[in-house]
């Protein structure tokens, strides 16, 4: 569902397809490479680019053709990817700067831990500044993820917020149609005063939905344009399609997949690893017995902490791969109802029409059927939302 939008809430025709994977792993690895090769800054990322040219097909056009007395606003706008989003993000996130700091301060721990195992100090100095430089960049890895999912939440809102406003004014010119027809209606003596009154309240209901509907337009592009570092009120053109594609997945085959990747459970196995390591190197002749004692009491403690970070990222998993079934079930219900309620309408508006009901029963139908319309692409957005949060789920 791509849409060119501005933070005005005026929204011109859908685009073409745009690739947006390839570019999000690109900008991932790039950051994590140039911060664990030790680089001190990160350079601007071009996130977002301003388009020189017009839009193209479906772009508003202003005056007559060949007339050059307007302009059009999409000629300047802000052409803004989901990948070049996030990639302005991962740029301009303060939290990430101080994860990049994080991981300076502990190289330097562990360059100053390697010259002084030179100048006597034991091994295990070293090996503790070399986990700290680890949980640093696994801090950095974390944060690197969570970035990415608000952004891609951000941007999800700000679609769907178009889409609904969308709706919205479609449902506020139907009510205006219907409200000059009562009027007319009403003049001619052909209703009664209280169905000119409910097509005044229902003209007024749709009127403050609208108005909600751009004050929540205006608010997703403010957030989308606080996290990347534009402007906010910038003329934003989003050009990423965003539709309903069910994700299929098998529940043991994605639990497995956590299991191997999720960063918690490569940590705790780390601990046991480095727990295992130490007791090796108690169990000496020369070593105390409670110092051995010592080490197996932490190889058994980092053991059941190793055990504990799978079953709690399983639970995890399972719990959101049910989350994610269920709202695929919601868009199919919603859709069904979008169906249903359009069918209502158009016998309503049949009926109505031949003097068979009220101009109440009309609205009432109408409103029911607007509301669907709301509902089955908030299910939508709803259900990619639950998407992108499961694969960000599964590390």
């Amino acid at each position: 569902m791509r849409r060119r939008v501005d933070a005005s809430g005026k929204r011109p025709a859908v685009l073409g397809t745009w690739p947006v994977l390839a570019a999000t792993v690109v900008a991932l690895v790039w950051l994590v490479a140039s911060t664990l090769a030790g680089t001190a800054a990160v350079a601007a990322a071009p996130g977002a680019e301003s388009s020189g040219e017009s839009p193209g097909e479906g772009s508003p056009v202003h005056g007559a053709a060949g007339s050059d007395a307007e302009v059009s606003p999409w000629t300047h706008a802000i052409r803004l990817t989901l990948a070049g989003a996030i990639q302005s993000a991962l740029v301009h996130a303060p939290e990430l700067e101080l994860a990049r700091l994080a991981i300076a301060e502990a190289e330097i721990g562990l360059r100053e831990a390697t010259i002084g195992r030179m100048a006597g100090q034991p091994e295990s100095v070293v090996r503790e500044a070399r986990d700290k430089l680890q949980e640093a960049r696994d801090a950095y890895i974390d944060q690197l993820v969570q970035v990415a999912l608000r952004v891609e939440e951000v941007y999800y809102n700000a679609l769907r917020a178009g889409e609904l406003l969308e709706i919205q004014a479609s449902n506020w010119h139907q009510s205006e149609r219907q409200l000059a027809v009562a009027h007319a209606r009403y003049e001619a003596g052909l209703i009664a005063r209280q169905d000119l009154l409910e097509a005044e309240l229902s003209h007024e209901q749709s009127r403050l939905s609208l108005e909600a509907s751009e004050r929540d337009l205006q608010e997703a592009y403010r957030q989308l344009a606080e996290l990347i570092g534009m402007v906010a009120g910038a003329p934003l053109w989003l050009v990423d399609e965003i539709s309903f594609s069910p994700l299929r997945l098998e529940l043991d085959d994605v639990v497995q997949e956590a299991l191997s990747q999720r960063i918690e459970v490569t940590r705790a196995q780390r601990a046991v690893e480095q727990a295992r390591q130490q007791l090796h190197n108690a169990d000496t002749l020369y070593a105390a017995p409670v110092d051995v004692l010592r080490a197996e009491y932490n190889l058994k403690r980092a053991e059941i902490q190793h055990e504990q970070a799978r079953a709690q990222v399983a639970q995890q998993v399972r719990h959101e791969w049910h989350q994610l079934q269920d709202a695929e079930r919601r868009v199919q219900l919603a859709r069904r109802q979008e169906e249903l309620a359009q069918s209502r309408s158009e016998i309503s508006r049949a009926r109505y029409e031949a003097g068979l009901i009220s101009l109440l029963e009309l609205l009432r139908d109408e409103a029911a059927y607007a509301q669907a319309r709301l509902d089955a692409a908030g299910a939508v957005w709803d259900y990619n939302l639950a998407k992108a949060r499961f694969l960000r789920t599964l590390g």
